[in-house]
């Protein structure tokens, strides 16, 4: 089962790219802190870049804003040589 999920803040605005097939999709990255120190005694940042597609895509371009705190729960994928997740369901954990 390829399933993940992630909480973290929006690290950059989403960017809509068009496939050769017309279909849209967005892209940004989800920056999550980690819930242990290392050796340094440091909380370590890790940004992980998230791919939305269609519906999701248009949501958030007009919602979010960078430091949004959000879940992201999705699919592992590879494309080009980098992987990425694959947004299946996204959650806005910010009070408004």
């Amino acid at each position: 089962m390829n399933v993940v999920q992630l909480v973290g803040y929006i690290a950059n605005l989403p960017q809509t790219t068009k496939e050769a097939s017309a279909k849209a999709y967005s892209r940004f990255e989800v920056e999550v802190i980690a819930n242990f120190r290392d050796a340094t005694g440091v909380f370590q940042e890790t940004r992980y870049p998230v791919q939305l597609w269609r519906g999701a895509s248009a949501t958030i371009m007009k919602t979010a804003k960078v430091d949004d705190l959000i879940s992201v729960k999705g699919r592992l994928e590879r494309i080009d040589d980098e992987v990425i997740v694959v947004a299946e369901h996204i959650e806005f954990l910010h009070l408004k």
